[in-house]
């Protein structure tokens, strides 16, 4: 896990948590921006953003947060020389890159994914990976009523039928001016659904909880951090109780994990998918404090072989051939930790909705305690094991 340890870094968490999301002017940030050249600056009070900005060959894009906290563009040059100008300015606090974040992970071309029109709605839900978790009857002991869910993705198709009735408005990171729409809008669209899809099993696991779509992703599954944190801070305004976000990052951004840490100081449940790398390596939001990281296994609960692994994961849920719910009314399978994390997600929803005290860490001990081994060839690798859902459920409502 990421934690903060620096001065300078606590201050910001602190900060960031007081700070409500706003923009300088309706400019939305794309992916392709972040490769070419966004920053965010934290300058010294009372000094000029735009000066700072025209200084350094760069132009405000908007402000987050109540504090002066800038994204700015950078239209040419050397990133690496305009960060360490920008460093070296006695007007600026910090200085980091808008890094850009996937659904997938460097190297990975595809999803594993398979179309279909399906037979009649609701039937994606006779599927293996629901008895795995042991949803039982656990849905409809609790339902998940009155708890809200932001899913940070690519957007829902709120018209699906089996959506209809579970999807609130939602916020457009990309595009405030839009709805928070599943929309075809990248070169080639390969993470299109994705978002409707991870509804689809929250919906089936969770079926009286409110799902409030947060688009930080394009149709490609690329979005930029900025954006994230941006939908982050408007799921924790709005009432959130619980944040899926199904993509992940190399790099951390401080100001990115301060936001983090607010929202988990605010006893809102973060659930993260761990990637698809096939490796260690820690991606990120899934390896920072506070964020419950999610491991994909097969049908047979062996680590499936896409999926990440390592000391940061914390639960491991079905995550190949996932049969869900996809744009225009359609059906699909679909394979990756993100397919998993929402199964987690899920599992929360309900705790939440049963437990009289919602903080994140006692929604971790009724799934720990609960919890069944997998994969022993991952041993301490896979997090805490298998989520039990049902046994889960049936402990909250014995305790409360």
């Amino acid at each position: 896990m990421f934690a903060l340890t620096t001065r300078r870094a606590r201050w910001f968490a602190v900060a960031v948590l007081a700070s409500v999301v706003s923009y300088v002017a309706p400019v939305a940030a794309s992916a392709d921006d972040a490769r070419h050249g966004r920053v965010l600056v934290r300058p010294l009070p009372g000094c000029s953003p735009g000066r700072i900005a025209a200084d350094h060959r760069a132009s405000v894009v908007r402000q987050i947060g109540d504090l002066p906290v800038y994204e700015l563009y950078v239209a040419t040059g050397d990133m690496a020389a305009v960060l360490a100008s920008l460093a070296n300015d006695v007007r600026v606090i910090t200085a980091e890159a808008v890094d850009p974040v996937t659904s997938t992970d460097p190297g990975q071309s595809q999803f594993l994914f398979a179309f279909d029109r399906g037979p009649l709605p609701g039937s994606y839900t006779n599927q293996v990976a629901f008895s795995q978790v042991n949803l039982g009857k656990s849905a409809s002991v609790t339902k998940g009523k009155g708890m809200r869910i932001a899913v940070l993705d690519t957007g829902i198709d709120a018209g699906h039928p089996d959506l209809a009735g579970h999807i609130e408005q939602g916020y457009n990171a990309i595009d405030p001016a839009q709805p928070a729409a599943d929309v075809a809008d990248g070169l080639v669209n390969s993470a299109y659904g994705h978002g409707t899809m991870v509804a689809g099993i929250l919906a089936r696991i969770a079926p009286k909880a409110s799902i409030m779509p947060v688009r930080v992703l394009n149709g490609d599954g690329i979005g930029t951090m900025a954006n994230v944190m941006v939908g982050l801070r408007w799921a924790v305004t709005n009432g959130a109780d619980v944040v899926l976000m199904c993509f992940g990052s190399d790099t951390v951004s401080p100001l990115f994990a301060g936001e983090i840490q607010a929202a988990h100081e605010s006893n809102v449940v973060l659930v993260a998918s761990a990637g698809n790398g096939e490796s260690s390596d820690i991606r990120f939001p899934a390896g920072l404090h506070g964020v419950t990281s999610v491991a994909a296994v097969d049908a047979y609960d062996i680590r499936a072989q896409f999926s990440n692994f390592g000391t940061y994961v914390d639960y491991a849920a079905p995550g190949v051939g996932i049969r869900s719910t996809y744009p225009g009314g359609a059906y699909a399978s679909w394979s990756g930790t993100s397919m998993a994390a929402p199964f987690v997600a899920g599992q929360a929803l309900l705790l939440a909705s049963l437990v009289d005290e919602r903080e994140p860490h006692v929604i971790d001990w009724l799934m720990e305690k609960t919890a069944r081994p997998g994969n022993p060839a991952f041993a301490g690798e896979l997090g805490k094991g298998i989520i039990n859902i049902e046994k889960s459920v049936y402990l909250a409502s014995w305790i409360w």
